[in-house]
């Protein structure tokens, strides 16, 4: 990915049986397993998720401010009233944000100190 370059996360996954009102979670955490961010289908999503015995898929698109370097995702499906979790899955399919700007033309030093870019609005009086 370039750096603040939109992407979609496609995740398929079978279920032994229906579960009703569940939360399902990406997070990005770094190749040391620290969590950058993630986002969770209750903060995204109006009503209830329910999934079925089966295939299930979700896509979901992501618009983040990664600073460059590599990262990997964790995903979690759990229940919505309590912190129990059907499943989950730690570090898999690790990508690189780059430090080349969508635009092409601007570049963020990968020498940053930091995780995630913070966007601000600079006044000088």
């Amino acid at each position: 990915l370039k750096f603040r370059e939109m992407f979609s996360v496609e995740v398929t996954f079978d279920c032994e049986r229906d579960i009703n009102d569940v939360i399902f979670q990406i997070r990005i955490a770094n190749l040391e397993g620290m969590q950058i961010t993630r986002t969770m289908s209750n903060h995204d999503l109006e009503g209830e998720l329910n999934v079925k015995k089966g295939e299930n898929r979700f896509t979901i698109s992501l618009d983040t401010k990664l600073i460059p370097n590599e990262y990997c995702f964790n995903i979690y499906l759990g229940s919505r009233h309590s912190t129990t979790f059907y499943d989950a899955i730690a570090g898999f399919h690790n990508f690189k944000v780059l430090n080349q700007a969508i635009d092409g033309y601007h570049e963020m030093s990968a020498n940053q100190n930091t995780l995630i870019h913070l966007s601000a609005d600079w006044k000088i009086e």
